[in-house]
């Protein structure tokens, strides 16, 4: 899958929960990249949602 670079922890693990194996690479160009203060809180984001994934609190 192709996906900003911090997506793809969470995306590897839910296709391997559903027994599929992905391989990531990070989108280069990405708007969200380019700002640092976007790509930290979309980061905290993402470590909030795998948090409730693992959790169980999946969607």
């Amino acid at each position: 899958m192709v996906s900003d670079g911090f997506h793809i922890y969470r995306i590897k693990r839910i296709f391997s929960s559903q027994g599929i194996s992905a391989y990531g690479s990070p989108a280069p160009d990405s708007p969200i990249e380019a700002d640092p203060f976007q790509r930290a809180l979309h980061s905290w984001r993402e470590a909030f949602i795998t948090t409730l994934w693992y959790l169980g609190l999946r969607r």
